[in-house]
């Protein structure tokens, strides 16, 4: 069986409990660039941000139901 071939990494997903406040902080505070902003049916978002000139994006995403925002539910997308 051949290896994969990967050529980058396309997104890494990232909980967050508050959408807006997370678009400031890696906006204003680390400068990244949002790059997506969608709706996603009602009171729901996809957001992407990114630092400037890479491929590689951090989707501020809101937990699964009965879940908590943090450190435990990432997940990063392999684009090839």
């Amino acid at each position: 069986m051949a290896s994969p071939h990967f050529d980058k990494v396309g997104r890494v997903c990232v909980t967050v409990a508050d959408t807006d406040r997370a678009i400031g902080f890696y906006v204003d505070t680390l400068g990244f660039e949002k790059v997506v902003d969608e709706p996603m049916g009602p009171d729901m978002r996809w957001v992407e941000v990114a630092l400037p000139g890479t491929p590689t994006t951090i989707a501020l995403a809101p937990p699964p139901p009965g879940a908590q925002a943090g450190g435990a539910q990432t997940g990063i997308v392999l684009d090839t």
